[in-house]
């Protein structure tokens, strides 16, 4: 929006343009709070309300729409009132005209928030979803993803990534196209290997020896958060989310402590080795071994290898 700035030297008339009431909450210097609309009361009772009337707040910045369902996401302890859906259904077609950064902003915050299912639920209710996702999003993979969440790390267990959560309702690609969402980089960055780790997951877990190219997984993401990531997103998709498989490779991944490959290049260029296309196969033949030990072979056990091929005629 493009606001007209004025100035006042009266807190109270600056409080009633704010949206809450429990963001018009001040404090003096001596700790002297002033809170005009009941605000403290209001937030201890988990009730977001808009000061003065709604309809007024939301039409003067549509932003207040999604914040609305931040806090509630955050604070609340009820359901949003019906008719206040009624009127986020009514003006849902002004967040075309809010910025796709303070859109993804507020989307990222709830989604990153304890229970993000039901406030999605309430957003589809009443249009909002439609004018974000373009009617694309599917909100039952992310019911799915915080059961799986729960199963593991509880209700009070360290939320995931905003950005996993944004991975159970859209595919990479549909994402990468939302006109209203916008994502840095980095962003991008970290949602393409959540859904790398998820699909190479799911790929061990139907595969003839699940344990064995395990291995391969822990060894591409098991030093990164991804590779938890990738787990419960996978989880959460799969037909057998309670298989003891599952389990298992939850407790590994807790567990991975990262190993670096204890051979190089220059190992086998000391042992007589010429440099070129060979050199590198009997890299990755080794590594391949290394992990298919689970990371257990040392550094002599490779080189008593090497010297054997080195022998073959």
């Amino acid at each position: 929006r493009h606001a007209l700035v004025e100035y006042t030297k009266s807190w109270l008339d600056d409080a009633k343009r704010r949206d809450f009431t429990f963001n018009a909450i001040s404090m003096s210097p001596s700790g002297d709070l002033y809170d005009y609309f009941r605000g403290k009361e209001h937030i201890e009772g988990g009730h977001v309300i808009f000061i003065g009337n709604a309809r007024d707040r939301i039409q003067e910045d549509f932003l207040r729409i999604l914040r609305l369902f931040r806090f509630t996401s955050l604070y609340g302890k009820e359901n949003i009132d019906l008719s206040l859906l009624k009127l986020c259904e009514e003006f849902s077609w002004g967040l075309e005209r809010v910025s796709s950064e303070r859109i993804t902003y507020e989307v990222s915050r709830i989604l990153g928030a304890k229970k993000p299912f039901d406030i999605f639920n309430q957003m589809g209710s009443c249009k909002i979803l439609d004018v974000i996702f373009d009617k694309s999003v599917q909100i039952n993979g992310l019911e799915k993803l915080i059961k799986v969440e729960n199963k593991y790390f509880g209700l009070t267990g360290n939320n995931p990534y905003w950005h996993l959560r944004l991975a159970s309702i859209l595919s990479y690609e549909k994402i990468i196209d939302l006109k209203n969402i916008v994502l840095s980089n980095s962003d991008k960055k970290i949602l393409r290997n959540i859904f790398d780790a998820a699909s190479m997951l799911s790929v061990v877990i139907n595969s003839n020896n699940p344990n064995s190219s395990f291995s391969n997984f822990l060894y591409k993401f098991g030093d990164s958060s991804f590779a938890l990531s990738g787990f419960l997103l996978a989880n959460s998709q799969n037909e057998n989310p309670s298989d003891q498989i599952w389990l298992d490779f939850f407790k590994k991944i807790n567990s991975y402590k990262y190993s670096k490959f204890p051979i190089n290049a220059k190992v086998l260029l000391d042992m007589g080795f010429e440099e070129g296309k060979y050199l590198g196969d009997e890299l990755r033949y080794l590594k391949k071994l290394w992990i298919g030990s689970g990371f257990t072979m040392t550094l002599r056990e490779l080189k008593n290898i090497l010297i054997k091929r080195k022998n073959k005629p």
